[in-house]
């Protein structure tokens, strides 16, 4: 069994991430960033608890309908982060499924050579390697099974300790989804970040997981002086009531009739 390491060689390394990170994708020749944006409509996705932003369609020379809608029990609950998700108009292969750290996918401007295609060696340059790899078991050390078909639901776990080992809490990631028919054409200037077959490591797809708000501070009363600190006593009748600025201070005595 392979040990999961990073994409480079398809296997999760539980690492932290010091990546400074930008983002980008591909596109056909009238259009200049090859990025294609899943458009809003019937099939536009749910926003759950996890925020997402719309799927990038990557390099859409090779395809250029890819869906991944993430559901809304995409979530933080009870220390563990759910992921739940469905993904169709894809080839009928195995999908590798990377969390990658960043917070925008990437872009043509990340094709190194030019040829039109942003290949795995490329996009690692843009956003480093695979941290986490989401297969069938991604808490394991091992590489188990990802998803597989022209379409597929994937539902997961993950320990929240083991996702900010990688993740820092307050930061969004990405995940990059890869693999295309063993029979698509490809020109020799695309290129493996591993000894996996080429087509394998081709990535289609990426979303943005953007990280869960703070939740906000409860209001806190103030003991020093009594209820809270716009209520009755600060502002009321003791500071600026009767006392401060009232009768005794500008009132009969200070300014009064002696």
């Amino acid at each position: 069994m392979r040990k999961k390491i990073s994409v480079t060689n398809f296997i999760k390394p539980l690492v932290v991430a010091s990546l400074v990170l930008v983002g980008a994708c591909g596109s056909d020749d009238d259009d200049s960033t090859n990025v294609i944006v899943n458009p809003d409509g019937p099939q536009r996705e749910e926003e759950g608890p996890i925020s997402t932003r719309p799927t990038i369609i990557i390099n859409n020379k090779i395809v250029n309908n890819v869906r991944m809608s993430v559901r809304r029990t995409t979530r933080i609950e009870e220390n563990n982060f759910y992921m739940d998700w469905q993904c169709g108009n894809i080839d009928p292969v195995e999908h590798k499924q990377y969390i990658h750290a960043g917070s925008r996918c990437p872009t043509l401007e990340n094709d190194l050579n030019g040829d039109g295609y942003l290949d795995a060696v490329e996009l690692e340059q843009a956003v480093g390697p695979g941290l986490l790899a989401l297969d069938s078991n991604p808490s394991s050390e091992e590489v188990d099974s990802f998803p597989a078909g022209a379409s597929f639901e994937y539902s997961t776990s993950i320990p929240l300790p083991l996702l900010r080992r990688i993740i820092p809490a307050t930061e969004d990631f990405i995940v990059v989804l890869y693999g295309v028919d063993p029979a698509t054409p490809l020109p020799d200037t695309v290129a493996s970040n591993s000894d996996n077959e080429i087509h394998s490591t081709i990535p289609i797809a990426c979303k943005v997981f953007e990280a869960p708000e703070a939740p906000e501070a409860p209001e806190v009363e103030d003991s020093t002086t009594g209820g809270t600190t716009t209520g009755g006593t600060t502002n009321g009748g003791t500071t600026n009531g009767d006392t401060t600025n009232g009768g005794t201070t500008n009132g009969e005595t200070t300014n009064g009739d002696q």
